[in-house]
């Protein structure tokens, strides 16, 4: 969220859903302890807003020639930060973070916060015979 907070156009509004983006990011990390869910879904999110010729975090990409222009307000367009800083992102976020919740993820074993799978006991060994 601080890294956006020096994007063009940047608001309370925007900046709040990046935070919520942060978070969802960080819990799809717990349930499933691997890092391809996240980047793919930031990735997603990154790669999708241009293709449509939104405003991306405040920046302008214009990789299609098409540009698309919401008329219903700010607060459901995002305005001039881009659909970020949109009711309707607000929404998404919310169907992500359940969606994450109750899908059946398989979670990857982590070699840092999860036990051994068997507990290894050091036992002395025997004495040699001379």
């Amino acid at each position: 969220m601080v890294m956006h907070s020096g994007d063009p156009n940047a608001n309370w509004f925007g900046l709040a859903n990046t935070a919520a983006f942060g978070i969802l990011f960080g819990y799809a990390f717990l349930r499933t302890r691997d890092l391809w869910l996240p980047i793919g879904l930031h990735f997603g999110w990154n790669s999708t807003l241009p293709l449509f010729g939104v405003n991306l975090s405040g920046l302008r990409m214009n990789i299609t020639g098409h540009e698309m222009v919401g008329t219903a307000g700010n607060l459901w367009s995002g305005g001039e930060y881009g659909p970020g800083a949109s009711l309707l992102t607000s929404a998404v976020l919310f169907l992500l973070f359940v969606s994450l919740w109750k899908a059946p993820l398989r979670r990857q074993r982590s070699l840092l916060t999860d036990p051994p799978a068997e507990s290894a006991v050091c036992e002395p060994s025997r004495p040699l015979r001379s």
